[in-house]
């Protein structure tokens, strides 16, 4: 334990464990040097780094944390800053991974946070961060889980990626699931969020701040497993190529729920480009919010022939579509609607339907928005008010 400040030439703090108990580091001053603080526990314990004051790596990491035991945590209650990655945690062992920041992470040529799960015996892998603090590196976070646990990201402050990813996470073991604040902002130089899970569970994106892709997708998410992909937005949600991809590669649901005050935006000028793009699964997107396209249109469904998924969308009172909404092959749906601003066009891959008082093109096979959408029974929705920033608004039933 240091209660006073640390400066060194090389590295101000360096532990080597090998014994059989815990190795634990409480440093309540400043810490600097050319890497802050150096932990690796080669022994049978815990590793646990928890700091109060500033931790600077001049040349190197803020915080290194390499541990071959059980459980590996790294608690910075103020900022860290360094020229490489501000906090690197590795763990090689046979238990969980937990970073909780309270202050700024920045790092310079590597990220902000970069944590992962190693080893295959290891379990769960959870970051938090506060509210009014920014993490930012050439990726803000990135956090790999090859262990058997979930994986668990709670982003109350903003992420920012330089290089990359805003927030960048890959799951093998069980459930996946990002959080992020209504007042965050994550920004990616490539794609915002990108979620890669591969895991026995579900893929869960609960994203109620501001998300920007400046040079990609503002949101990725793709799972290998068979469990459902669920997506709810709250905020502003900005891509250069689609606003959103959501891409279930084992023909499971996907559930994407945009918020009363969340607008999804594709600047997109390719043809393939998207507010909302889902590929396949069957889909269920419902729509409190605004849409606004990009070249391709508004919405994508699932349109490969060899997939014919039943999609279904759903409109609120407070929707707003500016573009075209492209239907896939399977019999597709639009259950309930009715005084949604409606400034688009329903277009079906195979076919397009009679249904309420809407008129079917044989030519274009498309559906032009000539008035209120009638469902053909009633049908009841969700509650908004877990995925938006302002009051829920009525549901539409028919």
């Amino acid at each position: 334990m240091t209660k006073e400040a640390v400066s060194a030439t090389q590295t101000a703090i360096t532990a080597i464990h090998y014994g059989t108990g815990p190795l634990t580091i409480d440093a309540d001053g400043d810490v600097s040097g050319e890497t802050g603080i150096s932990a690796n526990n080669n022994g049978a314990g815990a590793l646990s780094i928890d700091t109060s004051g500033k931790v600077t790596g001049t040349t190197q990491n803020g915080i290194s944390a390499t541990n071959s035991g059980t459980d590996l945590t790294v608690s910075a209650g103020d900022t860290v800053r360094a020229a490489k990655t501000a906090i690197s945690a590795t763990n090689d062992g046979t238990g969980k991974l937990t970073v909780n920041t309270a202050g700024d992470v920045t790092g310079g040529t590597g990220a902000g946070i970069a944590a992962s799960n190693k080893s295959t015996g290891s379990t769960d892998l959870s970051i938090t961060t506060a509210a009014g603090t920014t993490v930012s590196g050439t990726t803000g976070i990135s956090a790999s889980n090859a262990g058997t646990g979930i994986l668990s990201l709670g982003i109350d402050g903003d992420a920012e990626g330089t290089k990359t990813y805003g927030v960048s996470a890959t799951n093998s073991g069980e459930t996946t699931t990002i959080t992020s604040g209504s007042a965050s902002t994550i920004r990616g130089a490539t794609t915002g969020v990108r979620a890669l899970h591969a895991g026995t569970g579900s893929l869960t994106l609960h994203l109620d701040g501001d998300v920007q892709g400046l040079n990609g997708q503002g949101i990725y998410a793709r799972t290998d497993g068979t469990e459902a992909l669920n997506l709810t937005t709250g905020g502003n949600v900005t891509g250069t190529q689609d606003g959103i991809y959501a891409y279930h590669r084992n023909g499971g649901s996907i559930d994407v729920t945009v918020g009363t005050d969340s607008v999804v935006t594709s600047s997109g000028t390719n043809r393939g480009d998207y507010a909302i793009q889902t590929t396949g699964g069957s889909t269920t997107l419902t729509v409190a919010g605004t849409l606004n396209p990009g070249a391709g249109g508004a919405v994508a469904f699932d349109s490969s022939s060899s997939n014919a998924f039943n999609d279904r969308l759903v409109l609120y009172s407070t929707a707003v579509i500016n573009g075209t909404v492209l239907a896939g092959p399977g019999t597709d749906t639009l259950p309930s609607a009715a005084t949604a601003t409606a400034r688009s066009t329903l277009t079906r891959s195979t076919r397009a339907t009679r249904r309420g008082n809407t008129r079917a093109s044989k030519t274009s096979r498309s559906i032009a928005v000539s008035g209120a959408f009638q469902a053909r029974r009633r049908i009841p929705l969700p509650s908004m008010a877990a995925c938006s920033r302002g009051p829920a608004p009525s549901p539409i039933l028919s």
